[in-house]
């Protein structure tokens, strides 16, 4: 009975060695004794065992010297805190397992970034996985867990790692790169119905406004997207956001002077409306482009055709500007705009405005 009783006391010893060892940073030493307890059939199957076996063998994972055993540290680790959460019955070591795991999410993290920039996806996005595993509040992994999935086309993975930071944060954004993933598994009816959840979320949100006219424009259901907008405008008369959107939609249809009309109404209604009026401003830019390459495909004996078309070309250029350039005065760093003016007043000869404008693309380019 003495020797017995030796035994077991030796053993919970071991225990005891490590978790000393380990706590004044004699790591080498505390594995020797947490290997001797974890091989006990007396403290086998005692959660702290395996916890104090997670937190030695996750730091010598995440010890630079210690490279040349990090396969083998990282997978003792990782069966340590899985074996160890089993055991643990009464959570009493949970802090210690989510200890070791982030030591383990430090060298997963990095591994991840490293396979992602070398362009192994798949193997980013197992990293990053068990990285959100880990840290399972920080978006910045499930991000990253998506952007590796999306990039190895793995889109199943994807949409659930979309459809938990939905859990965490909603965004467009979110919902939008949800509803690509599900789109990509041909997945129709998931990807419909995330578009409409977010369409009632996010009412004005353009990218998800034109993903919802895109896919009834694909499937053939114009006339339902339009009958469904003018259903929305007689319910809210003023918002000039779904004018906008109609406008978008007709565009969609190559209704342009439809189009035309449904940007004028949204501009009516609020003449700071940036979509109204850059919108507006390209339909004319796109007309006065197109004048200009059938009158340079006139035959070179059709002098007074090609100057009337040049004339024409000149007045819908102009009518371009007042349009473009009050989208610029409500969003004075949007490239687009600042490119199109550049282009309109160099072909109308507005020496100075251009030189302007090109001005304010380089300072913007520099930044």
């Amino acid at each position: 009975m003495l020797a017995g009783t030796f035994s077991a006391f030796a053993q919970n010893s071991e225990l005891t060695n490590a978790f000393n060892l380990f706590n004044i940073r004699q790591v080498d030493k505390a594995k020797e004794s947490i290997d001797k307890a974890t091989a006990n059939e007396k403290t086998k199957n005692d959660p702290k065992t395996w916890a104090y076996r997670s937190l030695i063998y996750s730091s010598l994972a995440v010890d630079s010297t210690k490279k040349a055993n990090l396969e083998v540290n990282l997978n003792v680790a990782k069966t340590a805190i899985e074996t160890g959460k089993v055991l643990d019955k009464k959570n009493e070591y949970k802090v210690d397992f989510e200890n070791a795991g982030r030591n383990l999410a430090q060298v997963y993290a990095n591994r991840g970034i490293k396979m992602f920039n070398e362009k192994n996806f798949k193997g980013a996005e197992e990293s990053f996985k068990f990285v959100s595993a880990q840290l399972p509040s920080d978006t910045t992994w499930m991000t990253n867990t998506a952007v590796a999935a999306t990039s190895a086309m793995d889109y199943k993975q994807a949409a659930e790692s979309y459809t938990s930071l939905l859990k965490i944060k909603q965004t467009p954004r979110y919902y939008q790169l949800l509803a690509e993933a599900q789109l990509a598994q041909k997945d129709s009816a998931a990807y419909l119905k995330t578009v409409q959840d977010a369409r009632v979320k996010y009412p004005t949100d353009n990218a998800l406004i034109t993903d919802e006219i895109n896919y009834y424009l694909a499937k053939g259901r114009a006339s339902f997207i339009v009958d469904k907008l003018k259903n929305a405008i007689d319910k809210d008369p003023k918002n000039s956001s779904l004018y906008v959107v109609l406008g978008s939609t007709y565009e969609g249809l190559k209704q342009i002077d439809s189009a035309e009309a449904a940007y004028k109404k949204g501009i009516a209604l609020d003449p700071k409306n940036f979509p109204a009026n850059f919108n507006l401003g390209a339909i004319y830019y796109n007309k006065a482009a197109l004048i200009l390459s059938k009158a340079n495909a006139l035959p070179r004996t059709q002098v007074a055709k090609y100057n009337l078309e040049v004339a024409k070309f000149k007045k819908t250029f102009e009518s371009s500007t007042p349009y473009l350039e009050a989208a610029l005065a409500i969003h004075p760093d949007d490239v687009s705009a600042l490119t199109s003016l550049k282009e309109i007043y160099v072909r109308l000869n507005k020496t100075d405005k251009a030189a302007e404008m090109q001005k304010r693309l380089a300072a913007l380019k520099a930044k």
